[in-house]
């Protein structure tokens, strides 16, 4: 018996179950003090939004526990960080598409947590700003220097975790009130905690050993090579993701050291939690149907077939996603795609058309969803320079809209110059 699996057993994550993240929680409790609900539901705003500002009372408690908790575990390594930190930049083009079609799907097949998704969250009819909080929150972990001292990522993360108390403690709530009711509630006890470190750790593990699953699926590093160093990247990537978790309030015992323990707990957490439900077909089909909205004609079959890919065709089953015969049949067409991709900045002159659509399923993912919630993109949202350098095509005219400023003006102008999107 290995490590993981003496460590991981089902007693262990029954008792995961039973626990939260008393630190935020206390914070959650503090404002509901001072404000009751209406405080807790500012508390939530602010998590999601900065912008939308707090009580002078209320923000004191939440920079103090900023403050405190804007520390990375003793055992966080900075070279596995950085490295992971230039994987990203050199890979990430792929991070909405592998959200959209691995991640979330994988979260969506948890029969415990979707039913309160859908409930609370409205992904059914506000797909593209979940989506874009959830993008956010990726880039702004991964992007270099994202989880340093006061870095963009540490401080989303941090946010993302006041989140998760917040809607907690709006959950409790309202399960007592139901109980006193005689009403039906959004969370059922019996399945412990909501948002409980069971359920947390698995979320960060659709990010860390899924996304590089995915990466992995797609081609794009070479396991066989040892020049690829794909390993040494590997460990790099689920150890950051590890010190995430942490910042965001995951216990440490319930935090992957590596790749093999990350694909154990990974799979051990999915079999307790896997299931179909209406709820996740919904949230499934809208945020399939919003994808095949923003894509272009060309790639508007690429969704289904690439979370299929991604996921298995079971599992995609049990969300509704299913293949028609005429979609198998062109199967190596997302490999087309995405392999395209891996060396846009050299093939884009050779193969312009290729080379846009590659690059549209990244910015009309991430581009579009900044168009489309003006009020979230002063600065709070915006693409890092370093990112939007890392990601374009070198040409001429990029470097000039680099320059300028914008990934949107980017999508302005890849607009104008390609009518048949």
């Amino acid at each position: 018996m290995s490590t993981a699996q003496q460590r991981w057993t089902q007693e262990f994550l029954d008792q995961a179950r039973q626990d939260a993240d008393s630190a935020a929680d206390q914070v959650a409790a503090d404002v509901y003090a001072h404000d009751a609900v209406h405080g807790v539901n500012r508390l939530l705003m602010n998590a999601v939004c900065p912008a939308a500002t707090l009580p002078v009372e209320l923000q004191g408690i939440v920079h103090r526990f900023l403050t405190e908790t804007a520390v990375l575990p003793s055992w966080a390594d900075e070279a596995l960080i950085e490295r992971c930190e230039g994987f990203f930049s050199e890979h990430g083009l792929l991070s909405s598409a592998i959200l959209c079609c691995a991640s979330l799907p994988e979260c969506y097949l948890d029969a415990y947590d979707a039913p309160v998704l859908a409930s609370t969250t409205q992904l059914v009819k506000h797909v593209n700003r979940r989506v874009l909080q959830t993008a956010h929150m990726v880039v702004s972990t991964m992007q270099p220097g994202g989880m340093r001292p006061n870095g963009p990522g540490l401080i989303a993360a941090q946010r993302v975790r006041l989140m998760h108390a917040a809607v907690r403690h709006l959950l409790t709530q309202q399960a007592a009130k139901a109980k006193a009711e005689g009403t039906s509630a959004y969370w059922d006890g019996a399945h412990g905690k909501p948002i409980n470190q069971e359920s947390m750790a698995f979320v960060i593990l659709t990010f860390s050993y899924v996304g590089i699953r995915a990466i992995e699926t797609l081609g794009l590093i070479d396991l066989d090579d040892p020049e690829d160093h794909a390993l040494e990247m590997r460990e790099a990537y689920v150890h950051t993701w590890s010190v995430i978790g942490h910042v965001m309030g995951v216990r440490e015992d319930l935090l992957a050291r590596s790749y093999d323990e990350a694909q154990f707990l990974f799979e051990t957490i999915k079999r307790r939690r896997k299931g179909a439900s209406a709820a996740s077909q919904e949230m499934a089909h809208a945020l399939m149907q919003w994808m095949e909205d923003v894509l272009p004609f060309p790639l508007k079959s690429l969704p289904r077939e690439l979370t299929v890919q991604l996921i298995g065709e079971e599992d995609a089953a049990l969300l509704g996603i299913a293949l028609d015969e005429p979609q198998h049949a062109s199967q190596h067409f997302w490999e087309k795609a995405f392999h395209v991709v891996a060396d846009i900045a050299d093939k884009l002159d050779e193969h312009p058309f290729i080379g846009k659509a590659a690059m549209t399923m990244f910015h009309f993912l991430t581009a579009t969803l900044f168009r489309q919630n003006q009020q979230w993109t002063d600065g709070a949202f915006a693409l890092p320079i370093t990112l939007q350098e890392a990601w374009a095509p070198p040409t001429e005219r990029q470097q000039n809209l680099d320059k300028a400023g914008g990934s949107e003006m980017f999508l302005a102008a890849m607009e104008a110059d390609s009518p048949g999107f």
